[in-house]
């Protein structure tokens, strides 16, 4: 009974962990990322303006997804202040 009982506390701890992650993402990050293929500073540009990004928005080829990944992201207000 005790070995059920710590499996779903482990179980319990991890769901808990994700749901928190998750919660963090989307309180301080804005990232929309995708595969485009051979990915460089205008073509990326132009992806985040498809993607209807307009205004004062960063596009940037992710390191994480190799040479064909772009991201864009709109910087949060006083992040600089």
């Amino acid at each position: 009974m005790a070995l059920v009982k710590k499996g779903a506390t482990v179980l319990s701890l991890a769901i808990l962990m994700a749901m928190v992650t998750v919660m963090i993402f989307l309180l301080c990050c804005s990232n929309y990322c995708h595969v485009i293929g051979q990915c460089n500073q205008k073509t990326c540009f132009q992806f985040c303006l498809k993607s209807n990004y307009t205004g004062n928005f960063q596009a940037y080829c992710a390191p994480g997804i190799g040479d064909i990944g772009c991201c864009c992201r709109v910087p949060r207000s006083g992040a600089g202040a």
